[in-house]
């Protein structure tokens, strides 16, 4: 009984510092932030509509990197596919696609990608937004939204900027 007592005594102790040392509240954090981005494509499938546009398929592995070291998606590699849509002139009309980033744990979390602009005097290459969702493991729970830039594209390798707020819970 007093053996049943001390080790009762003994879990409720121990409950305190395992629920402060569990990762997920560990992780648990908001914030903004912002990095680079730089991107190597893998593959590419172009077909040709009849009206003069093209629509392209991409496969690239994609490295992020933030400005914050303590942003949870910091020094991460992301696989990204995506899909473009080419005016008859080869101008992006619109593209949109998603990314699964993951850490050296395996641990991850999912964004879709949207372009909203190109071309334009305020976005020379092209710019657009992005939003988490899907994380798993200790990025279960992450949300957020952000806007990314790209600066240069030079023989299937891209690199811009991004920014953005984000939140596990």
């Amino acid at each position: 009984m007093l053996r049943r007592l001390f080790c009762g005594l003994a879990m409720a102790a121990a409950l305190p510092v395992l629920l402060l040392t569990s990762p997920s509240l560990l992780l648990a954090q908001s914030g903004q932030s912002a990095g680079q981005w730089s991107s190597h494509t893998l593959s590419e499938e172009t077909t040709e509509l009849a009206d003069g546009r093209t629509v392209v398929m991409s496969h690239t592995a994609q490295a992020t990197f933030a400005d914050d070291a303590d942003h949870p998606l910091a020094n991460q590699r992301a696989d990204c596919t995506g899909q473009f849509v080419l005016s008859a002139d080869g101008e992006v009309m619109s593209g949109n696609g998603t990314c699964f980033s993951r850490d050296g744990d395996g641990d991850g979390v999912s964004y879709w990608w949207v372009v909203d602009s190109a071309g334009t005097d305020d976005c020379p290459d092209l710019c657009g937004s992005f939003t988490y969702y899907g994380g798993y493991g200790k990025y279960a729970g992450m949300t957020g939204s952000g806007t990314w830039r790209r600066n240069a594209l030079v023989g299937g390798m891209g690199m811009g900027t991004w920014s953005s707020s984000y939140s596990i819970r």
